[in-house]
C-alpha cells in the first residue's frame, strides 16, 4: 500500500452533514464575493475528488462529500440563490 504524502489528510472521517451550504464550502454566512465561493467551491472539488482518493473507502467517501459540496455549491452560487437560502436557513 504506498504511503500517504505528508499534506494528503484521510477525508473518510470527515463529516460534511448537518452544516448549511456556507459551512460546507468554508465561507462566512454574508459572503456575498462569487469569486470567493468559487474559489472555495473549486478547491474543495480538487481535494474531495473520488479520482484523487488512493483507496476504495477514499473513493466512497470522495463520492459522498462531493454530492455535498455540489449541492451546496448550487445553494448559494448566485446572489439571489444566497438569498432564498438564507431565509430558509433563518426559517422565514
Amino acid at each position: 500500500m504506498p504511503e500517504k504524502d505528508s499534506e494528503e489528510r484521510d477525508i473518510t472521517e470527515v463529516d460534511l452533514t448537518n452544516k448549511t451550504a456556507f459551512e460546507v464550502l468554508g465561507v462566512p454566512t454574508d459572503c456575498e464575493d462569487d469569486t470567493l465561493i468559487k474559489k472555495k467551491y473549486r478547491n474543495m472539488s480538487r481535494e474531495y475528488h473520488p479520482d484523487k482518493q488512493r483507496t476504495p473507502e477514499g473513493k466512497a467517501a470522495g463520492d459522498k462529500a462531493m454530492k455535498v459540496i455540489n449541492a451546496s455549491y448550487s445553494q448559494i452560487k448566485t446572489a439571489d440563490a444566497r438569498i432564498v437560502y438564507r431565509a430558509v436557513i433563518k426559517g422565514t
